[in-house]
C-alpha cells in the first residue's frame, strides 16, 4: 500500500503509474479465469480490485468486508457455494475472492458493456455503483460517483499493455 501510495503522488495520482504489468503476477492467472467466466475484462478486475483493497487479500473494511474485492459477509456464503467454495475454507482463497466479486459485478450489469468505451458506458458505471454501494444505497451519491471514477482510472491503467521492464542493458 505503502508503494502504491507513493506512485500517485510521484506520478500525479490518478493511477498514472498503473499498467498491465502492475498486475501481481500471483493473481493474474485468476483474473483471466474470471474474465473467461464472466466476460468482465481482467484489467477492469484489476482497477476494481485496486480500488478496494490495493491488492491487499486481508483488507477488511469497517463494515467486515473483506479480502481484495471486498466482499459483503452477508453475501459471501451463498456466493461462495454457487461458485463451488466452501465459505469457511476459502475466505482467504484469491481465487475464490476475485472469481465471487466478478460474479457479483456481472449480476449488476443491466445489460452489454461497450468495452472499447467502457469508460462512458452506462451499463457498467451503473455496475459499479451497485457495487459500491450495496443494495438500497444511494447510487447518486458524490462517494459512489467518487468510486466509479476511482475505478475507471485505475482500469484504464491496467488496460495499457505492460511496459516494464525495459529492454536493454544495465552499466555498472
Amino acid at each position: 500500500k505503502e508503494w502504491l501510495a507513493w506512485l500517485d503522488r510521484v506520478f500525479g495520482g490518478a493511477y498514472a503509474w498503473a499498467s498491465g504489468a502492475a498486475i501481481p503476477a500471483e493473481y493474474r492467472g485468476f483474473l483471466e479465469e474470471a474474465e473467461r467466466m464472466t466476460g468482465i475484462p481482467a484489467w477492469l478486475l484489476a482497477g476494481l480490485i485496486q480500488v478496494e483493497s490495493s491488492w491487499d487479500l486481508w483488507a477488511v473494511s469497517p463494515v467486515g468486508c473483506f479480502g481484495l474485492t471486498q466482499i459483503h459477509p452477508d453475501y459471501w456464503p451463498d456466493w461462495a457455494r454457487q461458485l463451488g467454495f466452501d465459505p469457511e475454507k476459502d475466505k482467504w482463497n484469491p481465487r475464490a475472492q476475485i472469481l465471487v466479486g466478478a460474479y457479483i459485478l456481472k449480476t449488476y450489469l443491466p445489460g452489454p458493456v461497450d468495452w472499447d468505451h467502457f469508460d462512458t458506458d452506462p451499463n457498467l458505471r451503473l455496475a459499479l455503483a451497485r457495487y459500491n454501494a450495496g443494495p438500497g444505497g444511494k447510487l447518486d451519491s458524490r462517494e459512489v460517483q467518487e468510486y466509479v471514477e476511482k475505478v475507471i482510472s485505475a482500469a484504464k491503467g491496467y488496460r495499457t499493455p505492460a511496459v516494464w521492464p525495459v529492454k536493454g542493458t544495465s552499466r555498472a
